[in-house]
């Protein structure tokens, strides 16, 4: 098949030429405008709609909201313009140097000022949709699976914290909504994020608590940043890939383990269990260190934060999987 070009229902047709009609008809399905710009981040124009036509049938399900799937072998997918998304370039880095199972991307574009990618489709379904049927057996061979081509993942480093492309990383949960331009070293790290402890009022003693006990970042690592059960595909109970890289980029070493210690809902608590578990590097005192620093930033005199600083104080390696979205 063509780099260019796509089969669908009705043959090899050129991807650009159709993205753009099928993203001019996508935005006409509503009868109202969208909204303004400061919005928009969170605006879905598929959300509503359970199908449409073009000059091709395309499918939408209200599980995923802003995915089309142009069958049988490829999807379309809507991206809010703010963050801005680096997902293209970190399956192209992937793709030209692992032979993980991951989306190929066909063509990105931006129709009527909207970004929309394109990208292969892996065929079988989230583990989300799956677990309940499987079996204990069948989730641990997948968290082994997982884990594996993980360790492939891991493989690949920066001697800077960025997105692939040098381009700024926009990870919420260790830099808030403004996102962050690329940083050299572990002290770049640590002086960008103590800054929201300044307004906090936390002891320079704590302060320096934290600064003499925080991980080393280094290697920088590529890191998906979101491996929760609904960003991994199985078939006939194996694993079958990792989707959705819009958090991925090259971040500290221990920031993997890290956020799969934390879990959306109690079925993901237990795949996370299963997932970190199974990693070859862990790193619990970091998931410690982390804790106490979110918790001082929010509630600096609060008795759970006061327990996470008194496990780095006390170098503690117990940390628990939690059931929190950051």
């Amino acid at each position: 098949m063509d780099e260019q070009s796509i089969e669908c229902e009705a043959g090899c047709i050129d991807i650009e030429e159709f993205c753009g009609r099928l993203a001019e008809s996508l935005l006409l399905c509503h009868s109202v405008e969208p909204p303004p710009d400061h919005i928009r981040k969170d605006y879905h124009p598929a959300d509503e709609c359970t199908c449409f036509k073009t000059e091709f049938t395309v499918h939408i399900t209200s599980k995923s909201p802003g995915i089309l799937f142009l069958m049988p072998n490829a999807i379309m997918k809507f991206q809010p313009a703010f963050p801005p998304s680096s997902q293209a370039a970190s399956l192209s880095y992937l793709n030209e140097r692992t032979r993980i199972p991951i989306p190929t991307v066909f063509h990105e574009c931006i129709e009527h000022r909207h970004p929309f990618l394109v990208t292969s489709r892996t065929h079988g379904q989230d583990l989300r949709s799956a677990w309940s049927a499987l079996s204990g057996d069948a989730k641990k061979r997948i968290a082994m699976q997982a884990a594996a081509h993980l360790s492939d993942m891991r493989s690949l480093t920066s001697d800077r914290i960025e997105a692939v492309g040098h381009l700024p990383l926009h990870e919420r949960a260790l830099f808030g909504a403004a996102g962050q331009k690329p940083l050299s070293s572990d002290d770049e790290l640590w002086d960008r994020l103590r800054q929201p402890l300044a307004s906090e009022d936390v002891d320079e003693d704590t302060l320096a608590l934290l600064r003499g006990k925080m991980p080393r970042g280094t290697p920088y690592t590529f890191t998906h940043c979101d491996l929760t059960f609904s960003n991994i595909m199985v078939k006939d109970g194996s694993f079958a890939g990792f989707i959705d890289f819009e958090r991925a980029g090259f971040f500290p070493v221990w920031y993997e383990y890290v956020m799969c210690r934390h879990g959306i809902d109690e079925e993901d608590v237990e795949w996370k269990k299963l997932l970190s578990g199974q990693m070859v590097d862990q790193h619990p005192k970091a998931m410690n260190w982390f804790l106490a620093l979110k918790g001082l930033g929010v509630e600096p005199h609060g008795g759970e934060t006061e327990r996470w600083v008194k496990a780095v104080r006390d170098g503690s390696e117990e940390c628990p999987v939690m059931m929190r979205d950051w």
